[in-house]
């Protein structure tokens, strides 16, 4: 024996707001959107990587040490760690401490020395390796904490690995 019940369906209204450079944010051109394991919601912007807390936007920008003002993506990885790929190259997010206020809060890292590729797309594989999709190849972190290069046609190899982070399938045979 079936039951159906007849439930009237309620609607609700869900409340919206649109952030600009108006409420702090470093520019109306978003890239890429990413909701930390605190909470916060970074937006990679044209001009800095701004954090939104709930109240108000902190911006980041070359100024806080970003090597380049274009932000294209940002990646947590399960370790908690935040990578940033800019116009400039790959750096990662490592804040200040009180006891150290000139200490940096980004640290870059040259994956081509002497050079700055601009860095499109990020992506954490199972094993926690970092790929990275920049404008001179795809690139990954090796066990000596140094990068390598996987693949040099790089514009393909970035767009593979952008089309890959909104795909769950497409991730994984790409990270397999």
């Amino acid at each position: 024996m079936s039951c159906l019940l007849a439930v009237p369906a309620q609607c609700q209204r869900i409340a919206i707001k649109t952030y600009t450079t108006a409420d702090g944010l470093s520019h109306n051109s978003v890239h890429r959107i990413l909701r930390d394991s605190r909470g916060f919601i970074w937006f990679a912007t044209a001009e800095g990587l701004s954090r939104f807390d709930g109240y108000g936007f902190t911006t980041y920008g070359t100024a806080q040490g970003l090597p380049n003002p274009h932000v294209y993506s940002i990646l947590e990885t399960r370790a908690g760690v935040l990578w940033i790929g800019t116009g400039g190259g790959l750096c990662r997010f490592a804040s200040r401490r009180f006891d150290e206020p000139s200490s940096p809060i980004f640290i870059t890292y040259p994956l081509i020395p002497g050079a700055r590729p601009v860095v499109r797309a990020l992506a954490e594989g199972r094993d926690g390796t970092l790929w990275i999709g920049t404008s001179s190849g795809l690139w990954r972190s090796a066990s000596t904490g140094s990068f390598e290069n996987v693949h040099s046609r790089s514009e393909a190899v970035a767009k593979a690995l952008r089309a890959g982070s909104s795909n769950k399938a497409a991730r994984t045979y790409m990270l397999a």
